[in-house]
């Protein structure tokens, strides 16, 4: 008997890959052009929320 991951059952209702585009603004920057942590976590929030 072979095992599948809920990832991987074709019966899955998440898709194996996921696009999400979004656009930085340059307030989500700090002076050395790094990303700021909190703009990073609402962008990866927003794109698990994404359906």
């Amino acid at each position: 008997m072979q095992l599948q991951t809920p990832a991987f059952r074709k019966t899955s209702l998440i898709p194996a890959i996921l696009e999400w585009t979004h656009t930085v603004v340059e307030g989500d920057l700090d002076g050395l052009g790094h990303t700021n942590s909190i703009s990073y976590l609402k962008w990866m929030h927003s794109a698990a929320l994404v359906r």
